[in-house]
């Protein structure tokens, strides 16, 4: 996930300064971005569901964002209400949970199950002006959640 996020920010960087045209990046970027953000949620979940002593097969997911972000508040409240984090942590998360979920709908509304980005085809993704900006600032507010939700629950834990 980190190499995926490493490689949207040098990316999104090489365009902001000029060193390469949003046309040409776009479409790898936006790859990149929902890529990175499916890893993010399949790795928290993973992660969650074995504090809460179950298992989690991200195949059966499959590529749905709807999905995954209400997989991901399951089974967060279900280590909640078995005392596994606190009420403050929970109220954290709640925050960022409704703050990833814009990212969430945009890219699953632009690319509902992961191959817009990937097999651009006429009338998909690729016919369509985006705003690299805005998409970017809901990439950066998204991974929050999906990268510090594990490090925020084991914080004091031993693992």
């Amino acid at each position: 996930m980190s190499f995926y996020q490493d490689a949207v920010n040098k990316l999104f960087r090489e365009v902001s300064e000029g060193n390469e045209t949003a046309d040409r990046i776009s479409m790898p970027l936006l790859f990149m971005m929902r890529h990175a953000m499916e890893l993010g949620y399949k790795y928290t979940i993973t992660k969650i569901c074995e504090f809460n002593g179950t298992k989690y097969n991200p195949r059966k997911d499959r590529h749905d964002f709807l999905e995954l972000h209400k997989r991901l508040k399951k089974e967060f409240y279900t280590l909640w209400q078995n005392g596994g984090v606190s009420d403050a942590k929970k109220d954290g998360f709640d925050e960022y949970y409704d703050i990833t979920e814009a990212a969430m709908i945009w890219f699953n509304e632009n690319d509902p199950f992961g191959e817009n980005f990937r097999y651009p085809q006429q009338g998909s993704a690729h016919d369509k002006k985006v705003n690299l900006l805005e998409v970017k600032d809901k990439f950066d507010e998204a991974m929050t959640l999906l990268t510090v939700t594990v490090d925020v629950i084991t914080d004091g834990m031993e693992t």
